[in-house]
């Protein structure tokens, strides 16, 4: 049986593990303290012109996220910025987008995450 202090510092160190993580493989993408606000809300309901709809979070940074693609303004649910899409680097999963204007943030969707 593990001593006290052993189970606290799991505990602290599962509490410390903000990761979220691919839905598909669970490659590791960003983590809960990246998450911010863009244009006064972290959390923004978009569709595309295709008739698609994306409820996408903002997070300055997502390390598992591969990008590709040209960057381009058609269609730029921000504005001032151009965007390319974000994959998960380990499965290839469309995970959302990589902005790009005066600072950079991807936009990743929501229900692709864990």
């Amino acid at each position: 049986m593990a001593e006290p202090s052993e189970l606290l510092v799991t505990e602290v160190e599962e509490q410390l593990d903000d990761t979220i993580r691919c839905r598909r493989c669970e490659h590791g993408i960003t983590a809960g303290r990246f998450a911010i606000e863009v244009d006064g809300d972290h959390e923004h309901t978009f569709r595309n012109p295709a008739g698609w709809s994306f409820r996408l979070g903002c997070f300055a940074d997502a390390p598992g996220a591969a990008v590709s693609g040209q960057a381009t303004y058609a269609h730029t649910w921000f504005a001032g910025y151009a965007w390319r899409f974000a994959h998960c680097e380990a499965c290839g999963t469309h995970l959302g987008w990589w902005f790009v204007g005066g600072d950079a943030f991807a936009g990743l969707i929501l229900s692709r995450l864990m």
